[in-house]
Parts: C-alpha cells; structure tokens; sequence
C-alpha cells in the first residue's frame, strides 16, 4: 500500500499504521478529523447544524414579537390578532430550519417534536412581544390617559406616567395589558405553529419530508 505523506516508520506493534491512518484520519470540515473506517463518514458538521436549526422557529418568533411592539408602538392599536402572525412565522421557521426530522429513524415522532417546539416558540415570541410593549409603549399611552381623564398638558402628565411605570412590575403592566381576546390569540398561535411542521404536503413542497 502507497504511504501516505508524513508517515513514520511503522513500530513495534504497529504494522498498519498507514491504513490506521487512512480509516481513521480523514479531514472533516468542522473538527479537522473524522471517523470514516468502512466508508462511512459521520456528518460532524451536518449533526451539529441539525441540531441548531429548529432554533430558526424561535428566532422568527422573536422577530414576530419585536414586529408587534413596534405596530403598537407606531399606531396604537394593540392588534391581538398579530399573535397568529407570530405563529405563521414561528411555524415557517421551524419547518423551513428543521432538517433534522426527515433523517431520524422515527420521522413522525421527530416532527411530532418539532411541532410541539414551534408552539412553545410561538409563545415565547408572543411574551417577547407584550414585554417589548410595556417596556416601549406604557408610558407613552399612560401619559396620554392622565392627560384625558385628569386634563393635564404632556409636561404634567410624563412624570406622573413615568412614576406609575416605576410602581409596578412588568409583568402586572403586562397582564393589565392584556385583554382577554389576547388569550384567544395566543391559543391560536400556538396551534398555527403547531400545524405548520406537521402539515406533509406543505413538508413535500419545500422539500423537508
């Protein structure tokens, strides 16, 4: 057998040191060495990409979420069915990022799974959003509630606002925030993200069953 470059004299004890080298120090593309005796090379790279992916549902939820804020923040209007977006996104994202459910050896279960992430990350990013909300929106729609009710200028009314804010918690100006339509919502988000991965013509068209 042809030496392989570099290669030292074999030992003692050590007669096929080349073809040691050659089944188990291929290069691979993520730790610089891979297994490949028989042929068969372990995807390093792909397995460790594989498991990062689903994490695109999560992070199209978040930007759902921040998107959500901002439309509350640029119009005023709370807009709960933007919930469902958020779902949209967080179920496109997940199956378009999950390519690791149609290798596994159980390829139902392991979108069963993917579904139930992309709810779960549907949710998160809609508790982004309402976080994103209190945190940029709540005073400025307090301050304009003093000045109605209380008939104050802008000048007045700010401090005041900005004493409120300070006096609760986030997550009592989030739930004071939320109406109960919102939970409606949510539900419903979480159900579109849910569906999304599982739907297997939807999985066949872009290619991921």
């Amino acid at each position: 057998m042809p030496a392989i470059a570099g290669d030292r004299p074999p030992r003692y004890g050590e007669k096929n040191v080349s073809r040691y080298r050659r089944a188990w120090a291929c290069p691979s593309p993520l730790f610089g060495y891979a297994n490949v005796r028989g042929g068969q090379a372990p995807a390093l790279q792909g397995n460790f990409m594989n498991t990062l992916t689903p994490l695109g549902g999560l992070i199209g939820a978040i930007l759902g979420g921040i998107l959500w804020a901002k439309y509350i923040q640029w119009t005023g209007n709370t807009a709960g069915f933007i919930a469902i977006a958020i779902g949209i996104f967080t179920g496109v994202g997940t199956l378009l990022a999950a390519t690791m459910a149609h290798r596994a050896e159980n390829t139902e279960i392991a979108w069963h799974l993917v579904s139930i992430a992309a709810a779960l990350f549907a949710i998160i990013g809609i508790f982004v959003g309402k976080y994103l909300d209190v945190q940029w929106n709540a005073i400025a729609q307090i301050t304009e509630q003093l000045m109605q009710e209380q008939q104050l200028s802008r000048e007045q009314a700010t401090p005041i606002a900005k004493t409120v804010f300070k006096g609760h918690s986030v997550w009592e100006l989030m739930r004071a925030r939320l109406a109960p339509i919102e939970l409606v919502y949510i539900a419903g988000a979480a159900f579109v993200g849910y569906r999304i991965p599982a739907i297997k013509p939807l999985r066949k068209v872009l290619n991921v069953s």
